[in-house]
């Protein structure tokens, strides 16, 4: 069973249907709904804007492409996942015996 909490009132989920409408009314009314289950793991939906307007435009595009590779030649690639491996305590991986 799921428990939904919604501007401070408790309702409980027994179906995909009911937490479809619940979602809906999230929505509509912009509130977060959290749901719990039964072992009280706790999940926060929260509304967001039209996924439109999270989108790129032409010119973010652009900028993003004229950035690619903008630091070649200034970092050694190799050199920088190394110290990345070293810094998390891990060893490099061998990548020959991870070829299937």
């Amino acid at each position: 069973m799921v428990t939904a909490l919604i501007k401070n009132k408790s309702i409980e989920i027994q179906s995909i249907e009911e937490l479809e409408e619940l979602l809906a009314s999230s929505s509509h009314s912009n509130q977060p709904v959290i749901l719990m289950d039964g072992r009280r793991r706790r999940f926060e939906v929260t509304p967001t804007t039209d996924i439109e307007s999270w989108r790129p435009n032409s010119e973010q595009i652009a900028r993003f492409r004229s950035a690619a590779g903008g630091w070649k030649g200034l970092v050694d690639g190799e050199s920088l996942k190394r110290q990345i491996s070293e810094s998390r305590g891990q060893r490099p991986r061998d990548w020959e015996a991870c070829v299937f």
